[in-house]
């Protein structure tokens, strides 16, 4: 078990209010490790726990800084909304010690490539794009990229300015 994630053995509707906002908590916080297990355990327990994630404060992700809980409460309740944004891109906000190369592998392993290759820069916000790699889904990349990353700290859509 990981320091300060607690196991949870429940399905969403058995979920209290209370453990939901403590992981959505731990989700948003800064120890990659509680971070990525809160995530996991937030979309294992599924959609059913959104109107719970909402009371605990989590909203749609709106910006090109959304904390993490609200991206997963944006893929886990269907509120994913691309108007604005390109379908084919997205944001990767990294931990301080992440590289280009890192960035890279990451890719590799989930379908994307950087927009501008070896351009990744943690101290920006986002540290870069990336492109989908074709055949691949945005919300299913962004899942997966959550809940097996432990370096990513947040995703955001590419918004396209008009």
């Amino acid at each position: 078990m990981l320091s300060g994630v607690a196991p949870i053995e429940a399905r969403g509707g058995d979920m209290s209010q209370k453990a939901v906002a403590a992981l959505l908590k731990q989700a948003n916080g800064h120890d990659p490790a509680a971070r990525l297990e809160a995530s996991r355990t937030l979309f294992r327990l599924g959609p059913a726990i959104a109107p719970q994630l909402e009371r605990a404060g989590a909203k749609p992700m709106a910006t090109i800084s959304a904390p993490r809980g609200d991206v997963i409460y944006t893929l886990l309740s269907g509120k994913l909304s691309l108007a604005g944004a390109d379908p084919n891109s997205f944001g990767v906000h990294v931990e301080a010690n992440t590289s280009a190369k890192d960035v890279d592998r990451m890719g590799l392993a989930h379908g994307f490539r950087p927009l501008a290759p070896g351009q990744c820069r943690p101290d920006l916000s986002p540290a870069c794009y990336v492109h989908l790699l074709s055949g691949k889904r945005l919300a299913d990349v962004l899942r997966d990229v959550l809940t097996s990353e432990p370096r990513v700290t947040t995703v955001s859509l590419n918004y396209i300015e008009h």
